[in-house]
């Protein structure tokens, strides 16, 4: 099931950027039993993930048989290490803030983490491409909306082609503009997907930028099975990904009419 949650406006870059719990979805009207066979096969898929996510930071599972079966799939953000990679998923199921607090007895859980994203199931989900789940945005506006979207768009376009068409499904990377201002932005897929229903995804996401994230300084929309972010900072490891992106130089009259060049 895709659960789509209206926009969620952040009061603080710090919230955009907190390496911890981001936003959970819990299917609380189908629950399992203690000690049940589900439970079981839960437990053995989570743990199978944590060892499997090492080193490509992706994995999915399916453990036992109907009516107890249990699907799973774990994804790290591409540029952290393999120890942070682990660390967050392990966070993500067993942590204070992980699907075993936040979702008890539920059959069916999406935890968000800044790092990484698990997500399990008694239903097949593998390789079906998503719709956006939530919207975060910075509090803070650019003084020229039009002038902003039109670069942005071009920044996250590029990254959306990059990611389908690399093995990782991953891309981040800054777009030079005037006045040495950088806009920095990341893509990703979860690598079930084709190549195709990858950059589909992306485009939808980076298409529906607007609509959750008008003229917002920063903005990240998550999905189940891809996402995307952008700030006017750096917020990824580059030294991971020094050139994931092509450098591309916006005309700095592009998007608005004075021809001004001012956020």
């Amino acid at each position: 099931m895709i659960y789509l949650h209206p926009l969620i406006i952040l009061l603080s870059i710090v919230s955009v950027v907190n390496s911890g719990f981001v936003v959970d979805t819990c299917d609380m009207m189908n629950n399992y039993m203690e000690n049940s066979t589900y439970q079981t096969n839960l437990n053995l898929l989570q743990s199978s993930l944590i060892s499997s996510i090492i080193p490509s930071g992706f994995s999915n599972y399916t453990v036992g048989k109907y009516p107890d079966k249990v699907f799973g799939l774990a994804l790290c953000r591409g540029d952290v290490s393999a120890a942070v990679c682990q660390s967050c998923l392990k966070s993500s199921i067993e942590g204070g803030d992980g699907a075993s607090t936040r979702c008890p007895y539920g059959k069916a859980e999406m935890i968000w983490f800044d790092e990484c994203f698990l997500r399990y199931s008694n239903t097949s989900f593998f390789s079906t491409p998503g719709h956006v789940s939530y919207g975060f945005c910075n509090l803070n506006d650019v003084k020229y909306p039009r002038q902003f979207n039109a670069i942005l768009h071009k920044l996250m376009s590029t990254l959306a082609t990059q990611a389908a068409n690399n093995s990782e499904m991953f891309a981040a990377g800054f777009m030079n503009y005037v006045n040495s201002n950088k806009l920095y932005g990341l893509a990703q897929c979860t690598r079930d997907l084709s190549k195709n229903d990858c950059y589909q995804c992306l485009r939808e996401f980076v298409n529906a930028i607007p609509r959750y994230c008008y003229g917002k300084l920063g903005g990240n929309l998550l999905g189940t099975s891809c996402n995307i972010r952008y700030e006017s900072y750096l917020f990824y490891d580059d030294s991971v990904v020094p050139n994931a992106a092509a450098t591309v130089t916006a005309d700095p009259t592009e998007g608005n009419s004075d021809g001004k060049s001012n956020l």
